[in-house]
């Protein structure tokens, strides 16, 4: 005959599940706003660095593609279901057919700012610095592995942690050709990651160089535009002024996502300044949590036409470059597709 006493413990031990349960699905859905944050933020290296100085529009719908063909100059193969949600030109989400609630998987291309080899125990330590200012809670377990790739030699880092009493992994692959940096980030339960990693492992062996569709910077000329027509007149319209994206993520099973807006000022003298703040919130099942950081850089900015294009170009003082091509639909402004509000400051 069951007591009181043993409905009390049960009716006790399933309440403990419950918290248990709404405290990890709290956590990996805060490590999904995380890593997507951390992929929109800008800094001066391959794995932290912003490919583009804006945040990133509402992300797109995930659509069938066996092959990732990726705009910066190279490809992915995919496994069978898997698909793909372009964040933008230089970001793109994977998506398994199972992915699991705060798992997330974002592939990137950006510039390698003089990097040459991924084995380089000081890059190495340069990206631990880079996790761990981004997640403090994590640190990188094991040595590093080698994965060999038609596109070059790659290099995987897996980083764990505890957030929230929740094993967290994150596993980080890069890839070096040329000025060419690919990042393949995968992040979320431990036991999720790991048990993806020999197929991320396989997913990131396939990683191959192919033509870029992307344009590349150029310093020919003088002045802030190369003196063509088209490009003398964006630099009229844009001297001067203030360039703002605003940008979102919001999430679907829960209360809660990213925003964040960026504001770039195109000086008259030919410098520009920047300035992006961002927040991320969440709330499940009662319980909630908010991270949120500002960034700033200056340099200086010019205007070109290339291949039928006007382009806005970015030399950053910390060395960076960006470019963005500039087009119009009507009297609104958009900066590599993403709508860009033009006012005065």
């Amino acid at each position: 005959m069951n007591t009181g006493g043993e409905r009390d413990e049960r009716q006790t031990s399933r309440q403990r599940d419950r918290v248990r349960l709404r405290r990890q699905r709290f956590v990996e859905m805060f490590m999904t706003f995380r890593i997507i944050a951390v992929a929109h933020g800008r800094a001066g290296r391959i794995v932290a660095r912003a490919l583009l100085l804006f945040a990133l529009p509402t992300v797109a719908l995930a659509q069938d593609r066996p092959l990732l063909r990726h705009p910066s100059g190279f490809t992915l193969s995919l496994p069978p279901g898997w698909r793909t949600s372009p964040l933008d030109g230089a970001r793109h989400q994977l998506v398994p057919p199972d992915a699991a609630t705060g798992e997330a998987i974002v592939a990137v291309g950006a510039p390698a700012d003089g990097v040459t080899s991924v084995t380089d125990p000081a890059f190495v330590a340069r990206s631990e610095d880079d996790v761990a200012k981004a997640y403090p809670q994590l640190r990188r377990t094991g040595v590093p592995q080698p994965i060999p790739t038609p596109f070059g030699p790659g290099l995987r880092m897996d980083f764990s942690g505890m957030a929230d009493g929740v094993a967290v992994r994150m596993s980080i692959y890069v890839a070096v050709r040329n000025d060419l940096a690919v990042t393949l980030l995968a992040a979320g339960a431990a036991t999720q990651i790991a048990r993806r990693s020999a197929l991320l492992d396989t997913t990131f062996a396939s990683l191959r160089a192919v033509a870029s569709t992307a344009t590349v910077a150029t310093t020919s000329g003088t002045g802030v535009s190369d003196g063509s027509t088209p490009a003398r007149e964006w630099s009229t319209q844009l001297s001067g002024k203030m360039l703002t994206v605003m940008s979102g993520y919001a999430s679907t099973g829960s209360s809660g996502g990213m925003t964040s807006r960026a504001d770039l000022t195109l000086q008259r003298d030919g410098r520009f300044v920047y300035q992006r703040s961002s927040s991320v919130s969440m709330s499940v099942d009662g319980m909630g949590g908010s991270s949120s950081g500002r960034e700033s850089g200056a340099g200086t900015w010019r205007i070109i036409s290339r291949g039928g294009r006007v382009m806005l170009l970015l030399s950053g003082s910390d060395g960076t470059r960006e470019e963005f091509a500039l087009t119009r639909n009507g009297t609104q402004t958009f900066l590599n597709g993403v709508r860009a509000f033009v006012t005065t400051p």
